[in-house]
C-alpha cells in the first residue's frame, strides 16, 4: 500500500472517529437531558429508598441526606419545597430524630409524622410565634449517628423541643452483626461505593445494557454504609448489651440539655404479628421489648419527658405497612398523641398555649347554622363530576343515591364533622351567635344560594356588624384554617364516592325505602 493511500486511510479512520464521538455526545447529552426534564418533581414514595437520591457520605455521622434530593431543602431536612430553618425568637423550633420510621419511608414528605405534627400544633395552639416541626429522620439512623447529627447541625438551630422517636435500629445493630461493639463499629463502616463497570458511568451505555436484560441497580444503602449482616441473631443477641443504647440515650439527653431545649424520647410501636419478619420474629420482639424498658428506665432516671406510642398503636395493622413502618393512617395518629401530650405538659412554653377544642354539639350547631349540607352536597357533585371527566362510570342512580343519603343531616355529622375537630370552642361560639342573628341567616344564606343571586342589601349598621365580626379574632381563627378544612372535606369525599362505587360503603343512615303500590 502506497504511503498516499495510507494517509488517506488514517484521515478517513479520523473523520470517521470524530463523526462517532460526536454522534454518542449528542447521544448521551440528549439521555441525559431527556432524563433530567422527565423526572418527577417529587419522587415517589415507591423509590424515594433509592440511596443515590436520598444519601450522601459525612465524614462524622457516616451519611446524612442528600440536598440534592427534591424531598430535601438545602440543609439536609425533608421538607416540601424550599424552606430553610433558623434559629429566631420569633420561631419555635421542634425537632423530630430518628430512623426511617421518623423519615418516612414509603409514604409521601406531607404524610410523615413530623410535617403532620407540624399542621396539628399550627392548627391546635394558640402562640404568636410561628411552630415549625423538622424532620432530621434518616433511614438506617441508630444513636451514633443522632449524637453526631444533633452536635453537627441540630443544636445551632436552637429548639425548644427535640424528640427522640428510636430504639429498632439499635436493636438491629444487635441481632444482625456478629462482634458487638458499644460504638457500634461491628455493624457500620466508612462509607463506600462497591465497585462500578467503567461503562455504567455512561447513560447511552448504561440504557443499551438496560435494553440487553442488565439493567443497573443502585446499590442498597446497607452495602454501602454497614457491614454484611452474619451471625445467627440469637447468638448475636445473647452475646451483645443494652447498654450502649443506654449510654447512647443518656448523651442524647445530655447535649440536648446542655444547649436549652427540651429532650422528649418516645417509644417505638411495631406490628409483628400482623406484619412478621421472615425469619427470628420472636427474638426481634424480644429484642424490641428489652429496649423499650430502657427507654422506661432512662425517663425515670433523668426525669425526661417520655411518650408512650408503643402501646396505643402496636399490633395495629390499620397503621402499618410493614412491621415498623407506619401509613399515612399511623403517621396521622403517632402526630396526634406526640401533639396532644406536648400541649397537655406544656413543653412548647409560654408562648404556645392549647386551645379549648369544640366539643362535638358545638360543631353540629356551627355546621347546622353555616349550612354544611349544602357545602357538602357540592363536594360530592364535583367529585362525581371529576371522576366521570377521568372515564369512570357513575349512573344517575348512583349519583342521586349518594346525594340523596348526603341531605341527611345524621350522615353528614357521622363523616364531616372531624374536619372541624381543631376549631377552638371559642371560636365556634362567637361563630355561632353570629349565624343565628339575623344578620348572620341573610349572610350565609346568600353563599349557600350559589353564584348568580345578587348579594342581601345590608343597612349601614349591618355592614358595619358583618365588618366587625369578619374582623374578629374568632374569626380570623376559622378563617385561618379554611384551606385544611376544605381539604379534609375533598379527602373524605373522595374517600365516600371512590368507597361507594367499589360497594365498600354504605352512608351509616340510610332514607327509607318509599312503599310499593
Amino acid at each position: 500500500m502506497s504511503q498516499a493511500s495510507v494517509n488517506s486511510l488514517k484521515k478517513h479512520l479520523l473523520y470517521t472517529l470524530i463523526i462517532w464521538t460526536i454522534i454518542l455526545a449528542l447521544l448521551e447529552g440528549g439521555i441525559r437531558l431527556y432524563d433530567h426534564l422527565t423526572a418527577p418533581a417529587e419522587a415517589e414514595p415507591e423509590v424515594i429508598t433509592d440511596p443515590a437520591a436520598i444519601f450522601e457520605p459525612h465524614p462524622f455521622a457516616a451519611y446524612v441526606a442528600n440536598p440534592d434530593n427534591d424531598n430535601h431543602n438545602a440543609q439536609g431536612f425533608r421538607v416540601t419545597g424550599d424552606r430553610t430553618y433558623q434559629a429566631s425568637p420569633e420561631v419555635i423550633n421542634i425537632v423530630a430524630m430518628g430512623g426511617s420510621s421518623t423519615y418516612g419511608t414509603r409514604v409521601h414528605t406531607a404524610e410523615a409524622y413530623p410535617a403532620q405534627l407540624e399542621e396539628i400544633l399550627r392548627r391546635s395552639a394558640r402562640s404568636d410565634k410561628r411552630i415549625d416541626v423538622i424532620n432530621a429522620g434518616l433511614g438506617g439512623y441508630a444513636t451514633p449517628n443522632l449524637i453526631s447529627l444533633l452536635t453537627g447541625r441540630i443544636v445551632h438551630l436552637e429548639p425548644r423541643v427535640i424528640l427522640f422517636y428510636t430504639s429498632f435500629n439499635d436493636a438491629w445493630t444487635r441481632l444482625m452483626f456478629p462482634g458487638f461493639r458499644t460504638d457500634y463499629s461491628h455493624a457500620q463502616k466508612v462509607w463506600a461505593y462497591p465497585e462500578r463497570p467503567w461503562w455504567r458511568y455512561s447513560r447511552t451505555l448504561d440504557l443499551a445494557a438496560e435494553l440487553l436484560g442488565a439493567p443497573y441497580v443502585q446499590p442498597h444503602l446497607h452495602s454501602v454504609a454497614w457491614n454484611a449482616p452474619g451471625g445467627d441473631p440469637e447468638d448475636n443477641f445473647a452475646a451483645s448489651s443494652g447498654d450502649a443504647f443506654r449510654a447512647n440515650l443518656v448523651s442524647l439527653i445530655g447535649i440536648t440539655r446542655a444547649h436549652g431545649a427540651i429532650p422528649v424520647l418516645i417509644t417505638q410501636a411495631t406490628d409483628f404479628p400482623n406484619h412478621p419478619l421472615p425469619d427470628h420474629n420472636e427474638v426481634w420482639q424480644r429484642a424490641m421489648e428489652e429496649h423499650t424498658r430502657i427507654l422506661e428506665s432512662v425517663a425515670r432516671e433523668q426525669k425526661v419527658p417520655l411518650i408512650d406510642v408503643r402501646t396505643p398503636m402496636s399490633d395495629r395493622p390499620e397503621y402499618f405497612m410493614d412491621v415498623l413502618h407506619m401509613n399515612t393512617r399511623g403517621n396521622r395518629r403517632r402526630a396526634e398523641i406526640i401533639a396532644g401530650y406536648l400541649l397537655k405538659n406544656g413543653l412548647l412554653g409560654e408562648a404556645v398555649q392549647a386551645k379549648e377544642v369544640a366539643d362535638l354539639q358545638l360543631i353540629v350547631d356551627y355546621m347546622g347554622l353555616t349550612r354544611a349540607d349544602v357545602f357538602v352536597q357540592r363536594a360530592l357533585k364535583y367529585r362525581i363530576d371529576e371522576l366521570r371527566r377521568s372515564g369512570t362510570e357513575i349512573s344517575a342512580e348512583q349519583e342521586q343515591a349518594l346525594l340523596e343519603a348526603f341531605r341527611d343531616p345524621r350522615n353528614i355529622v357521622a363523616l364531616y364533622a372531624r374536619a372541624y375537630r381543631h376549631l377552638s370552642r371559642k371560636a365556634l361560639e362567637e361563630a355561632t351567635r353570629f349565624f343565628r342573628s339575623e344578620l348572620g341567616r341573610k349572610t350565609i344564606g346568600h353563599y349557600a344560594s350559589g353564584e348568580g343571586k345578587p348579594p342581601p342589601r345590608l343597612t349601614a349598621e349591618e355592614r358595619r356588624r358583618l365588618q366587625a365580626f369578619q374582623a374578629s379574632a374568632s374569626w380570623q381563627e376559622i378563617e385561618s384554617q379554611r384551606p385544611q378544612i376544605n381539604r379534609d372535606v375533598v379527602v373524605i369525599s373522595n374517600n365516600l364516592v371512590l368507597a361507594y362505587l367499589k360497594g365498600e360503603f354504605k352512608p351509616p343512615y340510610q332514607a327509607p325505602e318509599a312503599p310499593r303500590r
